[in-house]
């Protein structure tokens, strides 16, 4: 059961941290004020990400915020380490920990 689960959480991780349109992506739509249209632009698969309009420091403090300045193993691990505590974040869309949308529901 134990690799099953950590299974499961891996290919989540992976799923979650490598497809376009993610967390950094839909905060640079924000900011340029695009909305959802602006994340899927965005989401392009262009590595060039100056075509965003905002400049590489604010990009990178972006990238800081939501941990993807750490390499995906760091992150995992970081993952792994928060939900055996029962820290399960914050939503990206809702802007409220988890855990009470969990139980609000």
């Amino acid at each position: 059961m134990i690799p099953t689960l950590f299974g499961v959480m891996l290919i989540t991780f992976t799923v979650t941290q490598f497809v376009p349109g993610g967390p950094v992506e839909r905060m640079v739509a924000e900011i340029e004020g695009q909305g959802q249209a602006g994340a899927e632009a965005a989401s392009s698969t262009s590595a060039y990400r100056g075509d965003m309009g905002l400049d590489q420091e604010r990009l990178d403090s972006l990238k800081q915020l939501y941990g993807f300045d750490q390499p995906p193993v760091t992150r995992f691990l970081k993952m792994m380490g928060n939900y055996l505590r029962f820290d399960l974040g914050s939503s990206y869309y809702y802007q409220k920990d988890v855990v009470d949308l969990v139980i609000s529901r």
